[in-house]
């Protein structure tokens, strides 16, 4: 055998040692969170909260609950925000909040609608589409070992369809 045999040998040895590596960590990282579900994200309503001479603020309830027996830590919820097909707000929203086992958090997204001057107001009821991702961390050293450096970041899926009033008697008006 050549040299140049003997370092293919030794490349292809390192290769399926790594291969192998790797998919026994894949393998602890789906049996670790195998006994943990994500939380189940349930709306709880929506509510025009506010507004001022050029926007209005909605504010969407989100009641995120624990399915599991042990802590859940939530982390973060991105979201995206459509009323009658258009885009009105895309947001981030830091959770920072521990479900209980069995228990629930609320979680109110705020929606800010901007708009030019009084005749771009939005006015009546409108249909408004949430979307998200909320971010969490599953139990155990491993896992959490793995969020922390960024590798699994487990997610859930948020999808929310209501229809709000935006009539200027349904909210709170700032003050000028």
């Amino acid at each position: 055998m050549s040299g140049t045999d003997d370092a293919f040998a030794a490349t292809l040895m390192a290769v399926k040692t790594h291969t192998l590596l790797i998919a026994m960590c894949l393998a602890l990282l789906l049996t670790g969170c195998a006994g943990v579900q994500p939380p189940v994200l349930r709306p709880a309503g929506i509510t025009h909260t506010t507004e001022s001479d050029d926007a209005i603020v909605v504010t969407c309830s989100i009641d995120a609950v624990n399915p599991n027996d042990v802590l859940l830590p939530l982390v973060e919820l991105y979201y995206h925000a459509e009323m009658d097909g258009r885009t009105v707000y895309t947001g981030r929203r830091a959770v920072r909040q521990t479900l209980t086992a069995g228990g629930t958090y609320r979680l109110d997204v705020p929606i800010v609608i901007t708009f030019s001057d009084a005749a771009d107001r939005p006015i009546g009821m409108h249909q408004l589409a949430l979307s998200g991702e909320l971010t969490y961390i599953a139990p155990g050293r491993f896992t959490e070992a793995l969020f922390d450096i960024g590798i699994h970041r487990p997610k859930v899926s948020l999808r929310v369809h209501e229809t709000v009033d935006l009539s200027r008697d349904a909210a709170e008006v700032a003050p000028r």
